[in-house]
């Protein structure tokens, strides 16, 4: 199984390295990939946390040109902030663990999770480890329910909507 860990550009809470410390006891066959944004500003932190983990880590930096969408759609599960990375996520049919990096966020994933595509845990500053850990096994652990995020993903988010508002905006531009 693969998780992958992304937290945005520039993760301003540093996320992806409590993330990573909060996952360190997953069991060995799960594969653990962190994708780091440009304005990342956490390296040090990260490196020394990732030296500290009784597993390996794998680091995508985004600049390295990487397909991140290929990393989305390979990820048995994905741990992110609640940015557009869970209409991504959706669209694709992978389903998210998340915690937000701010009360905008947290709004806004309160709502989106009664779609049931994600597993919404809180504030990710105030989630505990041990839950955030706990809830990742779970969802690894639950193929039937992953398997149902997928698809309630696809059926709501179906990536067509940059096309759709074109047509409005050719139709109003006509008009």
């Amino acid at each position: 199984a693969m998780l992958l860990l992304t937290f945005g550009g520039s993760d301003p809470q540093g996320l992806t390295v409590r993330a990573e410390q909060a996952l360190a006891g997953l069991p060995a066959e799960v594969e653990l990939v962190a994708v780091t944004g440009p304005a990342f500003s956490h390296g040090e932190e990260l490196q020394a946390a990732r030296s500290a983990l009784p597993r390996p880590l794998r680091l995508v930096s985004e600049a390295s040109g990487a397909h991140i969408a290929d990393l989305m759609l390979e990820a048995d599960l994905v741990l992110c902030s609640g940015g557009m990375t869970v209409y991504e996520i959706a669209a694709l049919g992978t389903p998210g663990l998340v915690l937000a990096q701010n009360a905008r966020e947290d709004a806004r994933m309160r709502a989106f999770a009664r779609h049931g595509t994600i597993e919404y845990l809180g504030l990710g500053s105030e989630v505990p480890e041990a839950e955030l850990g706990a809830a990742a096994l779970r969802l690894l652990g639950d193929a039937a329910r992953r398997g149902e995020m997928s698809a309630r993903g696809r059926a709501l988010v179906d990536g067509l909507g940059a096309a759709r508002a074109a047509e409005v905006v050719l139709a109003n531009a006509r008009s």
